[in-house]
């Protein structure tokens, strides 16, 4: 099955699963790395798709808080640093955008976009 993943801002793939474990080892796919291959109705986390890693640091404290869409919104992924994050609402980025996690400069993308 190919898999793809974000890295930055671009997509990379297709890679076999083996691949992307080897990638996780390396440090290359973090537990937020976006991942996607045919099956999947969207981008998921790495985490959500495989089995958990070991125990692992705890997150940061500035991490954002994200919620997902609701079943039949439109989904958006944000750029927070270089990692990628979503689906979320477009609720959710007004919230980030207020909280000043996201700002004017950031990338963000949804699947009717052509890139970020």
């Amino acid at each position: 099955m190919d898999w793809y993943y974000i890295e930055g801002i671009e997509p990379r793939g297709p890679h076999e699963l083996e691949d992307l474990l080897d990638l996780a080892q390396s440090g290359t796919i973090t537990p937020t790395t976006l991942v996607w291959n045919q099956h999947l109705p969207s981008w998921q986390t790495f985490a959500d798709v495989t089995p958990p890693p070991p125990p692992a640091a705890a997150p940061t404290p500035d991490e954002p808080k994200i919620s997902p869409p609701a079943s039949g919104e439109n989904s958006w992924y944000f750029l927070h640093g270089t990692t990628p994050y979503g689906p979320v609402s477009q609720e959710t980025l007004r919230t980030l955008a207020t909280e000043g996690v996201i700002d004017d400069d950031s990338a963000v993308w949804q699947p009717t976009l052509p890139g970020w």
